[in-house]
């Protein structure tokens, strides 16, 4: 495969990447051999200096050897331009070149430490000079330095290029890669990974070296191939769609014309609207206000520092201190005196506009007992009577690894509904508890026509329900303890959100503050100031505080009524399909544009490296080239459609070694995918609940963010999972919190409500739709 062999090991880096990583050194070389030379030259064979004659031996060694390095770089730079990516047969003289180059290093390293000990015998005699332009000690001193250090950086070179596990499809390989990471990162530390060897738990480098042993120990491919597969996916990616539209075109397909409509043809009309005396209630409150001081100041980069430092009245300095002194007369827990905490609730009341005494009660990082546990604030809305959790999504390194424990878990213990009938109750229990219509106080400005769905799970969910559980009988005892999935389980969920929603349960059980406020009852040592009895309680998060979400929602429903979830840009794979759907009674997920997460499932990730893999070997063009011509962007794209040439081949038309090499690696997927294991499950996740899709509308690349426009479509979250992950520029630009914020904002002043409101779905009538829609 592309990876470079040398010395017989493999490293990581390619045979065409010297293409660009030669360019330097050679043209280095080239330069220092005519400044050498000119030097060799200027040295004045009649002066008193005895080290006149060391001094040009040492300058000609230097001279020849650069000389030499510059020529073999000039045939390294073009042989490594041959071929493609997986045409490595091509560029067979490459590894015998750099032996020739390392060879030369060597001799040129032998005359570098030679004029080192020249520079070393000073001598006054040859410090002045009145006839040359330079004098021997002087050139000697720039010439030996400026050499060492790049000496240096040719070793810096190998030893980022030097692959410690060269075996990429080795499970030990994998496990010794994830703990060196995690070292560095010090994520083990905080994770009680590090521990003496004897009492060491391998587990999590298990976990994790068996999903990147899954996903890439089919190939060796090294970051630069990565890199340059990506974006011959997103332009392959656009020239299928292109060809779609033609033959659609072809067809006389008048829909195309239609740019509001979503992939699945639904299209919303607004109704009326409903305003609020408070702009804060119709805002989508918790989206980017759990993340803190951090993403306060990246939404606002000119005053963001001024207005978290100053705002409100210098709450920054001045809350602290009524925060204490009303925490000490109450004898409630004293907050934290880390400074980090006192910006981030800052922000947290600034972003949303909530008062003061709106915020019940902010969990910081790392002040849990269980370090899975999230960050997360409750805060009171007065205005629809609601309790809201919101949860914080990935910031950390910690939260990475969270992400990456992506197997099934079981999820028979946690989904217990005190009413009979299981999964297909528990997507009603919100309608029973308040009849006619819901508020919801997270979006406003425009009201949002529920798409029903006509696919019939009635006997799957009613297996997973009647199947026997032991859970807690009420909220005060612990929380089921999270187990991976077997073969049989009927109900599963991600592993790591689910560890991360544990922790969130057994602290809000802890600190006794959320069911204090929903039963009006003292419960642990923080003294009640608020009487919410008979609120509905509102679980909100973003990305993975999204998906963590929904599953504490999913718990909470099992003792609390009126229990709803809003989950913005959750990750696509949170939980199997039958969780997902049946959770659409309560829970709301919205997708911004072509945000890759909602799209992230074991699955689509599989497909988007089939993709790529498939979209390096069918190129036409090298890996260098075809970097380069990125960096052009559009202008590059239509000079080669204006020639009318695709940037892709057939597979028939390909070579035979990257042919061979395609179906080598098909062979090995399918091999593996045919093998049970523990991933199999979490290939068939999905995003949870109804799916809104706010679809941008069709606008020139050139439109300024603040312009974009966007449609809200209702869509199938198979609809999502059949479409993949879309590569694109926008693809992490639209999983931004504070730009999905900013265009919900933005449609709520567009549909005719710029003081802000709620949305009202009729929750009764689209039940009652769905529940004939399913008889059918």
């Amino acid at each position: 495969m592309p990876a470079l062999t040398l010395l017989g090991r493999r490293w990581n880096v390619a045979t065409d990447d010297f293409g660009l990583l030669g360019v330097a050194p050679t043209a280095f070389h080239g330069a220092w051999s005519i400044i050498l030379f000119s030097c060799w030259l200027s040295l004045d064979r009649d002066s008193p200096c005895t080290l006149t004659i060391s001094y040009r031996l040492a300058v000609a060694g230097l001279g020849s050897t650069g000389a030499v390095n510059f020529f073999l770089g000039i045939w390294l730079v073009c042989e490594s331009l041959r071929g493609t990516i997986f045409e490595t047969d091509k560029r067979w003289k490459v590894p015998y070149l750099l032996y020739a180059f390392f060879l030369v290093l060597c001799v040129e390293l032998g005359f570098l430490i030679y004029g080192t000990v020249v520079l070393a015998q000073h001598q006054p005699d040859c410090d002045v000079r009145t006839t040359a332009l330079w004098s021997p000690s002087g050139v000697m001193s720039v010439l030996i330095w400026s050499t060492w250090g790049i000496m240096g950086f040719a070793l810096i070179f190998a030893l980022i290029t030097y692959n410690a596990f060269p075996d990429h499809s080795s499970r030990s390989s994998w496990e010794h890669r994830c703990y060196c990471v995690t070292a560095v990162c010090c994520c083990q530390w905080r994770r009680g990974w590090f521990k003496p060897r004897e009492q060491q738990e391998q587990e999590p480098y298990a976990r994790l070296a068996e999903l990147f042993l899954q996903l890439f120990g089919h190939s060796d491919l090294v970051f630069t191939d990565i890199l340059a597969a990506f974006l011959m996916v997103a332009e392959w990616q656009r020239e299928q769609r292109q060809h779609t539209i033609n033959a659609l075109l072809e067809d006389g397909d008048s829909d195309l014309e239609e740019p509001c409509e979503s992939s699945n043809g639904h299209q919303t009309q607004p109704r009326q609207l409903r305003g609020a005396d408070s702009a804060t209630s119709g805002e989508p409150l918790c989206n980017q206000d759990s993340y803190g001081y951090m993403l306060f100041i990246w939404s606002k980069p000119r005053q963001g520092c001024m207005n978290l430092c100053c705002g409100r009245w210098c709450g920054l300095w001045t809350g602290p201190l009524k925060r204490y002194a009303e925490a000490f007369a109450a004898q409630r827990i004293i907050p934290d005196l880390a400074i980090t905490n006192h910006m981030n609730h800052e922000a947290i009341l600034q972003m949303s506009g909530l008062k003061e005494r709106d915020l019940a009660f902010v969990r910081f990082q790392g002040e849990a007992n269980d370090q899975h546990c999230l960050p997360y604030f409750l805060a009171l809305d007065h205005e629809t009577k609601s309790i809201v959790l919101a949860i914080r999504g990935t910031l950390s390194l910690d939260d990475c690894l969270t992400d990456f424990m992506c197997e099934p878990a079981d999820l028979e213990e946690w989904i217990v509904s005190a009413q009979p009938g299981g999964l297909r109750e528990l997507g009603r229990q919100s309608k029973d508890a308040r009849p006619g219509r819901l508020r919801l106080p997270l979006l406003s400005g425009f009201n949002l026509d529920r798409r029903k769905l006509a696919k019939s799970r009635t006997q799957a969910e009613d297996d997973a329900g009647s199947h026997a559980h032991n859970p807690p009988a009420n909220f005060s005892e612990d929380a089921p303890a999270v187990q991976l999935a077997t073969r049989d389980a009927k109900s599963t969920a991600h592993a790591g959100m689910l560890d991360a929603a544990k922790a969130i349960v057994d602290d809000l059980r802890h600190t006794g503050v959320f069911e204090s406020l929903l039963t009006g009852k003292q419960i642990g040592r923080h003294k009640l100031r608020h009487d919410c009895q008979g609120w509905g309680v509102v679980v909100t998060g973003h990305s993975l505080g999204a998906g963590a979400g929904v599953l504490v929602a999913l718990y909470l429903n099992n003792y609390f009524q009126n229990v709803r979830c809003w989950a913005f840009e959750p990750p696509g794979g949170v939980a199997d399909p039958y969780i997902a759907e049946a959770v659409r009674g309560w829970c709301t997920s919205c997708v911004l544009g072509k945000d890759w997460i909602p799209r992230l499932t074991l699955a689509t990730f599989e497909r988007l490296r089939d993709e790529m893999i498939t979209a390096a070997a069918t190129c036409r063009r090298n890996k260098i080239s075809f970097l380069a011509g990125a960096l052009l962007g559009r202008k590059h794209r239509q000079k080669m459609r204006s020639q009318g040439r695709s940037l892709f081949r057939s597979e028939d038309d390909i070579s035979p070694q990257a042919r061979v090499m395609l179906q080598t690696w098909r062979h090995s997927v399918l091999g593996t995918r045919s093998q049970e294991n523990r991933y199999h499950q979490a290939r068939s996740f999905m995003p949870p609940g109804r799916l809104l899709f706010l679809q941008p509308l069709k606008a020139g690349t050139s439109v300024r963010r603040s312009k974009r426009q966007y449609q809200p479509v209702w869509i199938e979250a198979e609809a999502l999972m059949r479409e993949g992950i879309l590569v694109s520029p926008r693809m992490m630009a639209d999983h931004m919190p504070d730009y999905l914020t900013a265009v919900l904002r933005r449609m709520t002043k567009q549909r005719g409500n710029p003081t802000g409101g709620e949305v009202e779905l009729d929750m009764e009538a689209a039940d009652q739709g769905d529940t004939e829609e399913l008889d059918r």
